[in-house]
This record gives structure tokens, C-alpha cells and sequence, in this order.
């Protein structure tokens, strides 16, 4: 099959009419398959130059930027139902906008609503290739694709400094995080048990990382359940972190 990559959608127009121009030294037409952007469109008839049973139109002045793989860092849901979420943190990040043509779904293609993004989710999503030069650039989601899920039903997160990450006698590694709440019920200031279920990646490329990797005065999203000590500062099990 051949491709013919064109950013000029006439190109498909006159392909899928398949008109038939003939002259004195025009052999005859051959009916090839069209295939515009991946969809089967229709025979058409084109003239016969020796070319294989099948044509491709790529446009590729699509207005959808390449996808985006990383996590659901901050999320905001306003009181009239609409969502915006920052994806893979501020320096690094893009602010993606939820409408009513965003197509949400699972790994596996179950439909899901944008009530159904969460905190913490790693996701693959597409936008739209204009974009706000705001600081993270802003633009609207096309598709979000959801790869996994914190395991915690209410996820709550603080993002800041690590103020300190100390390890104790029998390896366990303990994070103290200070900065802003991500969720109503957060603390701003949170110490975080880091165990091996939590999960730890880079903002910039998504690679995983390791406690060992964390060190003080790192700007950190850390998500974690509801369950935390009375304590000054409250004390639960880290999640996820996202280090920028």
C-alpha cells in the first residue's frame, strides 16, 4: 500500500470523486481502495501508473497534538460540571479542558464521565493543537484514555517542598511535604510513610523512580488516602508522588 501525505484535504476530495478525465494518451482507470486518515472512504477510479491496489490520504495538518502519557496532578471540578486537570505537574505540564465532545475511556474502552477523573490517575490524552502560552500552556482534551487508578477511593494531595526525607533502622523512608492542599480535606504540611506499593514517577518523562531518588527541597505532588494520624503533622501512607 502507498501513502501519499498531503495537508491539503483536496487531495481526498478528488480522490473519493475519482473523475474521470480522459485524454489521447490517458491508459485506462483502475478502481483503488481510498483510505483517508485511517477511514475507508470509497473506490475510486484513478489512472493506471503501475500503482499497488490501495491509496492512503494522511492529512497531516490534523488539529490534534500528539498524545501525552503522565498523571492527573491537580484537578478542578466547578460547580456548573466543568473539569479541568493539570497533566505531568506545573513546569512541565499542560492544563487540559473537559467538554461535552472529550471522549473518556477506560485501557480496556469502557465509556467513563469526567466525574470519573481523579487524583493521581495516569492517563493518555490528546488536545488540540492550539494552545493558551499560559504558564503551564492550556488547551482542550480531545481524548483521555485511563491507564490506572489509585486504589484509595477518596484520594487527598499536597503539593510543595520536601521539607525532609529520612530513613529509619529497618528501611522505611519517611517524606515530610509542606505547601498547598490539592483536595478540601489535605493538610498543607503532611509526612508520608513511603512503602513498596507507592508508587513514585518523573513529571518531565513518566520514568519510575525511587525513594532513594527523593531528596529535600524537591517540588512534589503526593497523593494519599484519608486515613492520617491526629498528629502535628498528620502522619499516612503515600500513594503516588510525582516529582518535578
Amino acid at each position: 500500500m502507498k501513502t501519499i501525505r498531503t495537508g491539503m484535504m483536496t487531495l481526498a476530495a478528488l480522490a473519493v470523486l475519482g473523475t474521470n478525465v480522459v485524454s489521447a494518451t490517458s491508459e485506462p482507470v483502475k478502481e483503488l481502495s481510498v483510505n483517508v486518515n485511517g477511514e475507508h472512504i470509497e473506490q475510486a477510479a484513478i489512472f493506471d501508473k503501475g500503482t499497488d491496489d490501495a491509496v492512503t490520504v494522511v492529512d497531516e495538518e490534523s488539529d490534534v497534538a500528539p498524545v501525552r502519557t503522565g498523571t492527573i496532578t491537580t484537578l478542578n471540578k466547578s460547580e456548573d460540571g466543568r473539569v479541568s486537570f493539570q497533566l505531568n505537574g506545573y513546569e512541565t505540564g499542560i492544563i487540559l479542558h473537559v467538554d461535552k465532545d472529550t471522549k473518556i475511556t477506560t485501557a480496556d474502552g469502557k465509556e467513563l464521565k469526567p466525574e470519573d477523573l481523579k487524583l493521581g490517575m495516569e492517563v493518555e490524552a490528546t488536545h488540540q493543537k492550539f494552545m493558551a502560552m499560559s504558564m503551564p500552556p492550556q488547551s482542550g482534551a480531545v481524548t483521555i484514555v485511563v491507564k490506572s487508578s489509585l486504589e484509595t477511593p477518596e484520594v487527598l494531595g499536597t503539593a510543595g517542598k520536601v521539607v525532609s526525607i529520612d530513613k529509619d533502622q529497618e528501611g522505611t523512608y519517611k517524606m515530610v511535604v509542606e505547601g498547598r492542599a490539592l483536595t478540601e480535606n489535605a493538610p498543607e504540611k503532611v509526612a508520608l510513610i513511603i512503602n513498596e506499593d507507592t508508587k513514585i514517577v518523573s513529571a518531565k518523562d513518566n520514568k519510575t523512580l525511587t525513594p532513594e531518588d527523593l531528596k529535600a527541597d524537591m517540588n512534589v505532588f503526593a497523593y494519599y488516602g484519608p486515613k492520617l494520624t491526629r498528629s502535628l503533622p498528620p502522619i499516612g501512607v503515600a500513594e503516588k508522588i510525582v516529582v518535578e
